[in-house]
């Protein structure tokens, strides 16, 4: 097909254009595409919990648990379990919000009241703060009724919705403090801190047009007198700087070095030798991410696993798997337990495309500390620094005769 021919057919209607398009790009590379695909963008309001703190007091309450549980990037709800050693027959609640200011201080801003929730419950009548308060007790809490409360109370899956508060408060962090009051003259009875992000988010919902074979997102063509070029996006997971700290009890000999491929890719190349062998080895993964102030703040990920039991049962969390797929793919770890002589990694990465749906462009530390047995033994820590990001890649230029 001359160029002549081409550029007809493309300007002749939108939908011409693009398949005449894909059919030159097919000609070129003799593959084809996973999908062609138009993406939407909105705004949505987040308020994501960072951090709960919770302070029985052990006349009223006691066994108590209070957690966080990251959902998703955007959103973590709260658990919470107690029980009532003396029935509350009169309880009263006091919440204070603050805001965080540019020197990381909370002053107070805006909310500062003290209701009995007793009363409020038997009347229904809630003033604006008190009703958004009442609303994720009755959702959420079995403090859905009138006094008095005893036994086990229980708060499961707790969060708040970011939109019903957009109206309200501007974006930034902020920091409630609810302390729940019995009787009069008020009795302590416990305290809660939740704090949490406000902001908005951007994102993307993908309208599929027809499915193809192999997976490339096209961004634009560029068209000039003789050439056709295809221009991709591709997210890149870049490491810039790796640490290993090692227990000499455990190891001898370890290199541990990054090593550049190009601008887009680095790999890692990590060994040692095993004084003793490791037959019941735990891990622990921690994400951090980097702020406007190049500090780096937990950020989605925290758990520790054994990888003894995983290896054997072949059953992987998100995150788990993949760590373990990491493992298996780049290392000698790639067998159950027990572990012994060396221990290799080879030109390992993380891929890019298996980690940009679950987290945002930036720059991560991610913390591997790995332990023997049980209560745990240190055997060593690798610190793994690496920036996530877009780039944009010429696949191929082809002239047109």
């Amino acid at each position: 097909m001359v160029l002549n021919e081409w550029m007809e057919l493309k300007f002749r209607s939108f939908g011409v254009g693009v398949h005449v398009g894909v059919t030159f790009f097919k000609i070129f590379y003799k593959k084809k595409i996973n999908n062609f695909t138009l993406q939407f963008v909105y705004t949505e309001i987040i308020i994501k919990g960072t951090k709960l703190i919770c302070i029985p007091n052990y006349k009223y309450l006691i066994n108590h648990t209070c957690r966080l549980k990251a959902v998703n990037r955007y959103k973590s709800v709260v658990f919470m379990d107690a029980y009532i050693r003396n029935q509350l027959n009169n309880v009263t609640v006091n919440a204070a919000l603050y805001a965080r200011n540019d020197v990381n201080t909370y002053n107070p801003f805006l909310i500062n009241f003290t209701q009995n929730i007793c009363w409020y419950l038997c009347n229904h009548r809630f003033g604006t703060y008190m009703k958004v308060f009442m609303d994720v007790l009755f959702r959420y809490t079995n403090v859905n009724h009138s006094c008095p409360y005893e036994g086990l109370l229980v708060a499961k899956g707790l969060y708040f919705e970011g939109n019903s508060m957009s109206a309200l408060f501007p974006k930034g962090s902020y920091k409630g403090v609810f302390i729940f009051y019995e009787g009069y003259p008020l009795d302590h009875i416990g305290t809660v801190e939740y704090y949490a992000d406000l902001y908005d988010v951007k994102k993307m919902q993908k309208k599929k047009f027809f499915k193809m074979r192999h997976p490339i997102k096209i961004t634009f063509f560029i068209l000039s007198l003789n050439t056709i070029s295809l221009v991709y996006t591709n997210n890149v997971i870049k490491a810039t700087k790796i640490i290993c700290i090692q227990n000499s009890k455990y190891f001898v000999n370890h290199t541990c070095r990054l090593k550049p491929v190009n601008r887009y890719k680095s790999v890692a190349f990590l060994d040692g030798y095993l004084r003793k062998e490791l037959r019941n080895v735990s891990v622990n993964i921690a994400l951090y991410a980097r702020n406007d102030v190049n500090t780096y703040n937990p950020f989605l990920v925290n758990f520790t696993q054994n990888i003894c039991w995983y290896l054997g049962q072949k059953q992987f969390g998100t995150y788990m798997k993949v760590f373990m797929d990491v493992l298996t793919q780049y290392t000698n770890v790639n067998h159950s337990c027990p572990y012994s002589g060396l221990l290799i990694a080879r030109n390992l990465y993380l891929e890019g495309n298996s980690i940009s749906a679950l987290f945002p462009k930036g720059t991560y530390k991610g913390v591997l500390i790995f332990y023997e047995g049980y209560p745990f033994d240190h055997i060593g820590t690798v610190e793994y620094y690496a920036e996530l990001f877009e780039a944009r890649k010429i696949l191929k230029k082809k002239k047109i005769k």
